[in-house]
């Protein structure tokens, strides 16, 4: 997907979905219930536009190319909502009138109907600037829309209401009705699946909002308060009502177990938050997450959870590195780990048995490994298909215990052993794995080697390029990468990743051109008339400036990093993505 392509992405949610509202008092932490599964909100977008303008990512044919391909979405919407959008970008620009929205929209469990309850989506857009255009525009569309013979008009808190879509008794039997509620009031569009939905929000409006309400759900503060930094995008969910609406639909009994399943697989989570905002100084955006874990740590996030200072980096980085990413895992306790989560499913009782008879070889080569694993990233050159690689380093506490117990396994695994320069390496083909106890990057030949007090794993030439690196002890880290390791923070913390961000989207862009320029050969030799019909399609203009404008928003990248601190209640997440190096980075 392209750089062009996601912001049109996002740009076309933007134009054709509800969203937040900006900072007044009526907000979906008032409006939705206490059993709300998530919630979405989006305001201030103008401010995330000027900063890529402003950080040299958009320019005037970006801007160009992005309102015309909003023109180009709305006029595929169903036609009374094309008409309302075409009408308003007739005299504004798209991304003037999409710049000035918020908005809000949520998912969460009514039970005011009946013990069982229904789903409601419900959520509104609040049209900013361009809100006397597109609001003429709107109310003109729905007219056509109220002549529609399931379409009816009633009265809500004093409003005329438009209703339409499937009502019927027998409804009440499906969790998400098919059916739509609509008001506009002053720039507010508001609009929800229930009329309970609609309502709720018309009483906020009106000052007379529900007693109990979002904020007084236990897992909502909490994990929102855990958030830093500018806010544009946040969105929440909660575990607990994911999980009951889960109810509504399961047919057979199964979310009990799933949810059990989910605690002991990933951790008891009662809550997930996420914000994206613009940045500050020669931050182009910033990032920040939450896990709220009330109940202490458990499952995969425990295994995750040991914080550690952020140490030096390993001598054997060099300059070729393109991504560098540290996290502490407790190898030792990931047989404990498997254990746990397949008494949480009797479905997975053979997974059980299958580690029953594998358990004492991946003990014998989990229990030397330390708690500190690095992946390491690179891009060598001249560039190929197999440029990209990654190689994973983890600490060792008993390198010749981890030596005789990859000796023991290794035959048995269908792993070949050979000598390089001095050390040992265990290869397989990775389509000959099976379940591997270790996170690794999967290539075609995986390889193992145990080289002074680390394990590496990885792509076998990414492996073989290390151990040369250790032999010559000249290697220089990039200059991005210094930059990058500053932005973390001097605490410990559990882990951590950067990036150089430009590099890779050019190199990525670069492999892709280089996969079609083989199969373009290959079909030109397989089917030569086909190859002179299509061969146009494949190798046109634009194509080639799509390339040359990833590789001008590249130049205008710098590193990106990310870094999770943890604690008793759960996980603090912050990132950051910075504009290029003023110097320039080498």
């Amino acid at each position: 997907m392209t750089v062009r392509t996601m912001t049109l992405c996002v740009i076309a949610f933007l134009a054709s979905v509800p969203r937040a509202v900006g900072a007044d008092s009526f907000s979906m932490e008032a409006v939705a219930p206490r059993e709300t599964v998530a919630v979405m909100e989006i305001r201030d977008v103008g401010d995330v536009i000027a900063r890529l303008q402003g950080a040299g990512l958009v320019e005037e044919d970006d801007t160009q190319d992005i309102n015309d391909g909003i023109r180009d979405f709305v006029g595929k919407l169903p036609s009374s909502m094309s008409e309302v959008w075409i009408d308003v970008f007739k005299s504004a620009k798209p991304l003037d009138v999409v710049g000035s929205m918020s908005g809000s929209v949520a998912l969460w469990i009514d039970r005011s109907e009946g013990e069982r309850g229904e789903l409601v989506l419900a959520g509104w857009v609040n049209l900013g600037d361009g809100s006397e255009a597109v609001a003429e525009a709107w109310d003109d569309a729905w007219g056509l829309i109220r002549e529609r013979p399931d379409a009816m008009t009633e009265v809500m808190s004093g409003r005329d209401v438009d209703v339409f879509g499937e009502r019927s008794e027998d409804q009440r039997s499906i969790p998400l009705k098919q059916a739509l509620w609509h008001v506009r009031e002053d720039s507010r569009i508001l609009l929800s699946n229930t009329q309970n939905g609609l309502q709720r929000m018309l009483d906020v409006l009106d000052g007379s909002g529900e007693e109990e309400s979002l904020v007084d759900e236990e897992a909502w503060e909490p994990v929102v308060s855990m958030l830093e930094g500018t806010s544009n995008v946040r969105a929440v969910l909660l575990v607990d009502a994911a999980f009951a609406a889960g109810d509504l639909i399961d047919q057979m009994g199964m979310s009990a177990m799933l949810r059990a399943s989910f605690d002991a697989m990933v951790g008891p989570v009662r809550s997930i938050a996420v914000s994206v905002g613009i940045g500050e100084q020669d931050e182009i955006i910033s990032a920040s997450g939450a896990i709220w874990m009330p109940s202490g740590q458990g499952g995969l996030l425990r295994l995750l959870s040991t914080e550690s200072p952020r140490a030096s980096l390993p001598a054997w980085i060099g300059p070729d590195t393109i991504s560098v990413s540290r996290y502490n895992v407790d190898f030792k306790r990931i047989p404990d780990w498997i254990r746990t989560v397949v008494a949480s499913n009797p479905m997975l009782m053979g997974v059980g048995q299958l580690l029953d008879q594998f358990e004492p070889s991946v003990r014998a080569i989990l229990n030397p490994l330390g708690t500190k694993a690095m992946m390491v990233g690179t891009l060598q050159h001249p560039l190929t298909m197999e440029s990209l690689k990654e190689v994973m380093a983890i600490t060792c506490t008993d390198p010749t215990g981890l030596k005789d117990a990859l000796a023991a396994t290794s035959p048995k695994a269908g792993f070949e052993a050979r000598e390089f320069q001095g050390h040992q390496i265990w290869t397989i083909d990775a389509n000959k794995v099976g379940m591997l106890p270790l996170p690794m990057p999967v290539d075609e030949r995986i390889s193992f080697a145990i080289a002074g007090n680390s394990m590496f794993v990885g792509n076998d030439l990414g492996v073989e390029a290390v151990l040369r690196s250790l032999s010559s002890r000249a290697a220089t880290p990039p200059p991005w990468l210094e930059r990058a390791i500053n932005v973390l923070p001097s605490e410990p913390c559990a882990c951590w990743s950067t990036w150089d961000v430009g590099e890779q989207l050019t190199a990525v862009s670069d492999v892709m051109r280089l996969q079609v320029n083989v199969w373009e050969d290959e079909l030109r030799a397989d089917d030569p008339e086909l190859w002179e019909e299509i061969k146009g399609e494949l190798v046109d203009e634009e194509g080639a400036s799509r390339r040359e404008r990833i590789a001008r928003i590249a130049s205008r990248l710098g590193p990106a990093v990310w870094w999770a601190e943890a604690d008793d209640t759960g996980f603090r997440l912050r990132g950051s993505m910075l504009a290029a190096d003023a110097e320039g980075e080498e």
